[in-house]
């Protein structure tokens, strides 16, 4: 479909994860909010441990995403999910 088919704030969502891109020159991920889903879920399934929903919060921002509790995400609303921490350590 691509951008032709947004409007309003996913046009908006994606425009911005564009420009982030641009400027970290990092690629993004950007996942839309299916049912069922949680930040858990989606922590566990992208990053390996349900602890790190967090990442996804702070990740989500750089595309004007807020999500203000992490038990209220949306059918169709656009995060980050950032690249699998690094583990430390011998």
């Amino acid at each position: 479909m691509g951008a032709a088919g947004l409007n309003g704030p996913g046009r908006q969502a994606l425009a911005a994860a564009h420009a982030a891109v641009a400027l970290t020159q990092t690629p993004l991920l950007i996942y839309t909010v299916q049912a069922g889903d949680t930040l858990y879920s989606l922590a566990q399934a992208f990053l390996g441990s349900s602890s790190l929903w967090p990442e996804i919060v702070q990740a989500s921002r750089a595309i004007g995403t807020h999500i203000p509790r992490p038990e209220l995400i949306f059918v169709g609303q656009l995060l980050v999910i950032p690249p699998v921490p690094q583990q430390g350590g011998a």
